[in-house]
């Protein structure tokens, strides 16, 4: 019994424990789940589950769960407003962008068996991952 808690204490000594650090808030703070709405609603379980289209990034065998050809598509609509000052100087910018998050295609081609290869299902699929469209204006006036 002596020998359990020495062996727990050296294991104890020896680990070193660590917190949390800025790289790890950034890590924990970026939002990388994209796909279509359902998929995002679901916080991405249909990585597991299948039956979605944008599971098929991270498991292509959830492709199996249709029985049926399907077009998905998922639209966006952002916009961003970005204010400066410059030696008093301000100057706005607007803008608003429509865009395509998700287009994919699922295709079911049942091969007519009643048993074996029942029928098989092909992807394509186009995600947009992240949007780095930043800009801002400064100005400043012509008597400085």
């Amino acid at each position: 019994m002596k020998k359990t808690y020495i062996v727990i204490a050296i294991a104890f000594l020896c680990t070193s424990a660590k917190a949390q650090e800025i790289s790890d808030a950034l890590r924990y703070s970026v939002d990388n789940l994209n796909g279509t709405a359902r998929y995002r609603s679901m916080s991405g379980a249909f990585g597991a589950l299948g039956g979605d289209i944008s599971a098929m990034r991270t498991n292509p065998a959830g492709l199996a769960i249709y029985r049926s050809s399907e077009i998905v598509t998922t639209v966006s609509l952002s916009s961003i407003k970005t204010k400066t000052d410059w030696l008093s100087i301000e100057m706005d910018d607007k803008k608003t962008r429509f865009n395509f998050d998700n287009i994919a295609y699922v295709g079911y081609f049942p091969t007519g068996n009643d048993e074996g290869v029942v029928g098989w299902n092909v992807g394509f699929a186009y995600n947009r991952v992240k949007n780095f469209n930043r800009q801002y204006r400064m100005g400043r006036g012509a008597g400085g």
